[in-house]
């Protein structure tokens, strides 16, 4: 029989929060390492609410909807499933979640508790994983962006939705910090979605701006080709220069992070992300056959520029790690 269970018992929550660590670390990528750096409670909240993110996206993803693509609409499987889990984002937040004994725990339960300590911990709106939901159900029913700005808001309820949980769990010290955290989520997700141009595509799915491609001159049928040229490359860079932009704004939210320790962990994100884009921008269109990742040693390589952005004050002009031309 499932019991409610007292959620400030600290081998539960331990093991909780390491099933929570394991399921963000599959899924981060890039993302983990910063994390890592973040003090050890803040470290397990941001683990926490990503994975119980991550649970949300898988749950919706197995419904029994047909894909955007073939035109259909949002079916009962798939409304079910989103009443599902808004019934237990209300859990986590009512305090009535109902676990199985720890031996026998699923994963999920293990991620809703340590979800549940985390956002009571550090005041988490509910509403943010509620927009996260919202965009989840887009990304059911819209399988087309045609400007940046139709982009952006489905970026910001998805992306910037986490991203503003982060903020919530390390603390800011400027009521400005909110908008700069939100261009930072942005530069975050188009930098990934760069990287995942083909998989997107096979998947129904062209989340870059029809806008710029038609600016661009690259069409849909050279896409589902595959095909690499100088339209491409113009289409990358205007995406490239837009993830830059969005990343130089976004790094006025780091001096007003609270903690070094959160600031450093945000300027190594900061750094991996500008270095993703000019290995994307030099491969000259090769993100369609092999998409870029960074090596450990690469990451050690560029902790140097993380620490001279993490040391940066707010009236301090960027490092020269925002220029363009910089190599590796």
């Amino acid at each position: 029989m499932p019991r409610v269970l007292e959620t400030s018992r600290d081998p539960e929550l331990t093991q909780a929060f390491a099933v929570a660590r394991t399921v963000f670390r599959r899924e981060a990528g890039e993302l983990f390492f910063p994390t890592m750096l973040l003090p050890r409670n803040k470290r397990d909240a941001v683990h926490a609410v990503a994975a119980m993110c991550v649970m949300i996206r898988e749950a919706l993803a197995e419904a029994d909807l047909p894909p955007a693509v073939s035109g259909g609409c949002c079916g009962g499987s798939f409304d079910s499933a989103v009443a599902r889990i808004r019934e237990r984002i209300e859990q986590v937040y009512g305090r009535r979640l109902a676990l199985a004994a720890a031996e026998s725990r699923p994963v999920i339960q293990h991620i809703l508790l340590a979800a549940a300590k985390s956002v009571r911990r550090h005041e988490i709106p509910r509403q943010l994983f509620i927009d996260f939901v919202e965009a989840c159900r887009t990304d059911r029913t819209t399988s087309r962006y045609a400007t940046w700005t139709a982009l952006t808001r489905y970026l910001d309820r998805r992306g910037g939705a986490v991203a503003a949980m982060i903020g919530c769990i390390v603390g800011v010290t400027h009521s400005d910090a909110g908008d700069a955290i939100a261009k930072l989520a942005q530069a975050t997700q188009l930098t990934q979605l760069l990287r995942t141009i083909p998989a997107d595509h096979a998947r129904g799915r062209i989340y870059l701006p029809l806008a710029d491609l038609a600016r661009s001159g690259y069409s849909e049928r050279e896409l589902a080709r595959g095909v690499v040229n100088e339209h491409l490359r113009a289409l990358l860079r205007c995406e490239v220069e837009r993830a830059r932009r969005l990343l130089r704004e976004g790094a006025d939210a780091i001096p007003w992070l609270a903690g070094d320790a959160a600031k450093m962990a945000a300027a190594v994100h900061v750094v991996q992300t500008l270095e993703m884009l000019r290995m994307i921008e030099r491969g000259g269109g090769d993100v369609l056959n092999r998409p870029p990742t960074l090596s450990a040693a690469h990451k050690l390589r560029r902790l140097p520029d993380a620490w001279r952005l993490a040391r940066r004050g707010s009236a301090q002009p960027l490092p020269r790690i925002f220029s363009v031309r910089q190599t590796a």
